[in-house]
């Protein structure tokens, strides 16, 4: 496998640890071919953007987004994948070769020097696995499609603690409710 990636990214927020306001986006196009010496043949594009607002008097209202696609048949380690970092309602990791996730997080700050936050969110996730074939059951009934687009969704409530000796990242604790499951998360920085 040999691939080149090109990219464009650009990056406005005030504070890349906890942002108040400002954007954060890349583009990039991974393109692996046999031109390269690989035995692959694909394209995959991605973009991530992240924008952020100051809201109330000291919170901040976040939106993010990730639209991914590929062509050609990619390697298996190259799935996309949403895991309980990016669906914080849900234990299980889902995979596609095409994705979008949408996020958004209201984050109030409990004590004045912001080390302590309260963050409100939601998130919808939509994957799909292009080609594959449905799995049926022993009655012939489609059980699922991982051909169709497959959407997750959760809100929760989540605690933000910053740690001075993490070089000033967050600790997250995440409580979510997905569509059938309540999951808890962990994490170290921002969801986004």
């Amino acid at each position: 496998l040999r691939s080149v990636t090109l990219g464009l990214a650009v990056d406005t927020r005030d504070d890349v640890f906890n942002p108040r306001r400002g954007v954060n986006a890349s583009l990039s196009e991974e393109v692996s071919l046999p031109g390269l010496g690989s035995a692959f043949n694909y394209t995959i594009s991605v973009l991530d953007a992240a924008k952020f607002y100051p809201v109330l008097k000291e919170s901040t209202l976040g939106f993010h987004a990730v639209i991914g696609g590929t062509t050609g048949a990619i390697p298996p380690s190259k799935l996309f994948v949403l895991s309980d970092q990016q669906l914080r309602g849900y234990s299980e990791v889902f995979y596609g070769t095409e994705e979008l996730l949408l996020q958004t997080e209201l984050r109030y700050p409990i004590t004045p020097d912001r080390s302590f936050n309260v963050a409100v969110f939601g998130d919808y996730g939509n994957l799909r696995i292009r080609g594959a074939e449905p799995i049926l059951n022993q009655f012939g009934d489609v059980v699922v499609n991982y051909n169709d687009w497959i959407y997750h969704s959760d809100v929760g409530v989540g605690l933000r603690f910053d740690v001075k000796q993490l070089g000033f990242r967050s600790i997250r604790l995440d409580f979510a409710r997905g569509q059938d499951t309540t999951h808890t998360s962990f994490g170290i920085g921002q969801s986004f």
